[in-house]
């Protein structure tokens, strides 16, 4: 209750009421006789023997006195109105006030409930797919060989793990009715106490019975539940046979109503189904993963969250329940969870009673809220103000989420393309028996190429961090020959670069840490390369003070309005289409590191988009007077 119960005094209450002083001359006025006291001429007129004039004389007195207290019930009468409207005013707004800072309240908990709410379903979601995707790596073994044996089965499960609330991994094979005895037969010959059963649909053994198609579990692996299911044959039980039919039509994953588990006493269980498939396309069996969905759910929903709220799952195809009925009917929050092909409904609300527990009891909340009015409004500035910092923390947070989000998209796609080229032209290394010598050489030299921009991008990521971090980037300044670094830069770069050069400059030395070199290099001609059009130059020129190096391509440039934007980190500052992604941290490492060694990095669009490098010379420049300038250097070739 957001409403204070202490009482208030204020003197905004005082002159609404008349009090007893104000009262005690009306009452003392209104207790004499009538008349007021006489004056001389009064007195000197009763002394007078006429009687009809001591008779008009009480007359006047007599409704003088009679009109004094009518006057002062008239102002009492005032003020009573005046007070009661008061009252009334005072009574409206702050019922008003604290009916909205009710419905606000209301709102704000359906909001963190429906965050609350998005949680828990993605994580109930998380650990399905999870389920869905070991089970696909098992089927994945029997599918890799031909025949797997009990020990082999094992070993796999067993690397692959069980998450919290699941019962095992098991392979039921799928066998004709014909056929059944003879397959029954050689399991007993690798195991002597094979046999086969059938249950009911609470879990108990049953007899087994004839039918088209039999499902009996040939191994059993990482059990956790007590019960031994070999042997169990799936048929048996309507609902696990219904839900293999699916999986045998389907050819994916199938699960199983919420149904009692072997030797469990609650039906707060499942079992997911998946098929196998051999080379043909005929299923052979499948790949049967039981799970305690209680046990499950707690594992995956976080402490926090489970200590909060009550959840309820309900199977929109057999509309069945489990878990704790919502207490609260107008505070719930409901998504939908798709495991296989059930799709179910989720539940969400507090365990603790909130404002929507029930309607406002608005006969006793205007008394006590007309008395805190002022300690309301103060109230409402309090949770408005709380309001705005939590909606200010969200969009921060939601800022920080969705950056995070890009960034593992990006790092991801940029990653996964030179690994894939690696994995591939090893791979045809390894299992190509035709290749020659040659060849095997081509392909080695391009996987040591995409490899080396592999080790590029890593190097880019912990720069990145490291400058993030807030620490010092670690360069080591000394004499370094800029056409060497240059030629290494260079190597790795898949595309053509025109390269110029001073000629009276052999070797040209700069200072520059060479490692830090050459990933200012590569950034520069990777973000020519990525956003420009070629040709793409690379000129090298001295200046008194200064070796300068210039990067350019003939792309259109960044726009003016965007130019204050380039040295900072994860800046998308083109929108041209085909281009891939990057982290946008290539310049802003470029001008960080640039920094850290004493130079400086600056951009230029016209006439052409070039970005130009100053370092420190290392060694004095004795340039002739016909050498060339910034604008002109002479070409050269370079060894690369």
């Amino acid at each position: 209750m957001l409403y204070s119960q202490q009482g208030f005094h204020g003197p905004w209450l005082r002159p609404l009421c008349p009090t007893r002083r104000s009262a005690r001359p009306v009452q003392r006025a209104a207790g004499k006789s009538g008349c007021p006291r006489s004056s001389g001429r009064d007195r000197g007129l009763q002394r007078r023997p006429d009687e009809i004039w001591r008779g008009c004389c009480g007359v006047r007195g007599g409704v003088r006195g009679m009109l004094r207290p009518l006057r002062s019930f008239r102002a009492h009468w005032v003020r009573l109105v005046v007070a009661a409207l008061v009252v009334a005013i005072g009574l409206a707004v702050s019922h008003g006030v604290a009916r909205w800072v009710y419905l606000e309240n209301e709102r704000q908990y359906q909001a963190e409930l429906a965050d609350d709410g998005a949680i828990v379903a993605a994580q109930v979601q998380t650990a399905s797919n999870r389920i869905e995707t070991r089970l696909a790596a098992v089927a994945g073994l029997f599918r890799a060989s031909d025949h797997v044996t009990a020990a082999e089965f094992d070993l796999f499960t067993s690397e692959i793990g069980l998450l919290p609330g699941m019962g095992g991994y098991g392979f039921a094979a799928l066998v004709a009715d014909e056929e059944f005895d003879r397959w029954q037969a050689e399991a007993m010959e690798n195991d002597v106490d094979y046999g086969t059963f059938g249950i009911d649909s609470a879990g108990g053994r049953v007899e087994h019975s004839p039918a088209p198609f039999h499902a009996p579990i040939l191994y059993f692996a990482q059990r956790v539940f007590a019960a031994a299911p070999e042997g169990l044959d799936l048929m048996s039980e309507p609902l696990r046979a219904a839900t293999l039919e699916t999986a045998l039509r389907s050819g994916t994953l199938a699960v199983t109503p919420f149904l009692h588990l072997l030797s469990e006493p609650d039906p707060d269980g499942l079992v997911a189904f998946m098929p196998v498939r051999a080379q043909d396309g005929s299923t052979v069996g499948f790949i049967t993963g039981p799970a305690d969905l209680s046990l499950l759910l707690d594992a995956a929903i976080p402490q926090n969250l489970a200590n909060r709220l009550v959840w309820r799952i309900t199977d929109l195809q057999d509309r069945q329940t489990l878990g704790l009925a919502p207490s609260q009917a107008g505070l719930l929050w409901s998504g939908s969870v798709t495991f296989g092909n059930r799709e179910w409904l989720l539940e969400v609300t507090y365990r603790e009673p909130t404002l929507s527990a029930g309607p406002l009891p608005l006969p006793w909340v205007t008394v006590p809220v007309s008395i805190a009015g002022s300690l309301l409004c103060a109230l409402l500035v309090l949770l408005l103000a709380a309001g705005l910092d939590a909606r200010r923390e969200r969009l921060r947070l939601q800022g920080i989420v969705e950056g995070k989000d890009k960034l593992l998209a990006t790092v991801s796609h940029e990653l996964r393309t030179p690994l894939t080229s690696v994995v591939g032209f090893l791979h045809e290394v390894l299992h190509r028996t035709d290749i020659g010598y040659a060849e095997e050489r081509e392909l080695l030299a391009l996987a040591s190429t995409q490899a080396d921009e592999l080790s590029c991008i890593v190097e880019d990521l912990l720069t990145a961090a490291r400058a993030s971090a807030g620490k010092e980037l670690a360069v080591s300044v000394q004499a370094t020959d800029l056409s060497q670094e240059i030629a290494a830069a260079l190597r790795v770069f898949p595309h053509t670069v025109t390269v110029k050069l001073p000629v009276e400059l052999c070797p040209v030395l700069v200072w520059a840490d060479p490692g830090r070199l050459r990933q200012i290099l590569r950034n520069l001609l990777d973000n020519a390369a990525r956003h420009g059009r070629p040709p793409i130059g690379l000129t090298v020129a001295t200046g008194s003070e200064s070796i300068r190096v210039q990067v350019s391509d003939h792309g259109p440039g960044i726009p003016p309005e965007l130019q204050h934007l380039i040295f900072l980190p994860h800046q998308a500052l083109s929108d041209s289409p085909g281009l891939t992604q990057s982290f946008g941290l290539g310049l802003w490492i470029a001008h960080r590191l640039t920094k850290a060694m004493g130079g400086d990095l600056t951009y230029q669009a016209h006439p052409t988009p070039t970005f130009t490098l100053d370092l420190r010379p290392a060694a004095p420049v004795f340039a002739p007077a016909t050498a060339p300038t910034h604008g002109n250097p002479a070409p050269v070739l370079l060894p690369l």
